[in-house]
């Protein structure tokens, strides 16, 4: 990875508040042969899955203790010859399946960035999606907080499995409405 291997450059520790909505809208004005260069305070680990779910292959470099640098380009589907970017959670409107659900394991974002990142990727699902949270605490004071804050959130919906002694799996579905 050299500095200038990337067409696009997005240093999200000049953003304040959580990136997670700055990361997705560069994502989404990719082109097909372009690529992103991420670049954070900390490894983005949340955002792998989410990349992978979207057709995205990704390479991490640590520079430093609080300098990361990921390198982002759409997967293509070269068996089929067409070089167009294979993404599986897309924009479009068909109903929402489990492959278009967003997966964040927290467990590796510092606690004071965890409420903020997961509000923003709960503000990017499409209604009726369910965004599945793995922390490594039950997750109660943030049902609590989306059940009095967040109108799109089903708290009837809400689920919460204890998988391990710090592993808990928790699902905030969005309202289909």
């Amino acid at each position: 990875m050299t500095p200038d291997d990337a067409d696009v450059r997005l240093d999200v520790r000049e953003i304040d508040g959580p990136p997670f909505g700055e990361i997705t809208a560069a994502l989404d004005a990719l082109g097909s042969d372009e690529r992103l260069r991420l670049v954070a305070g900390f490894e983005p680990r949340p955002l792998y899955e989410v990349l992978t779910q979207r057709g995205f292959r990704y390479e991490t470099e640590r520079r430093s203790d609080v300098e990361w640098h990921v390198l982002i380009e759409a997967e293509t589907d070269d068996a089929a010859g067409e070089g167009e970017p294979v993404r599986t959670n897309d924009d479009s409107h068909s109903p929402p399946t489990d492959e278009r659900m967003t997966t964040l394991d927290v467990r590796s974002i510092p606690p004071v960035e965890r409420h903020p990142t997961i509000h923003a990727a709960f503000d990017e699902l499409a209604p009726g999606e369910t965004l599945t949270i793995v922390n490594d605490h039950e997750p109660k004071p943030l049902f609590y907080e989306f059940q009095a804050e967040v109108d799109a959130f089903d708290a009837d919906g809400y689920t919460v499995e204890q998988a391990d002694t710090q592993k808990f799996v928790a699902e905030f579905p969005k309202r289909g409405d």
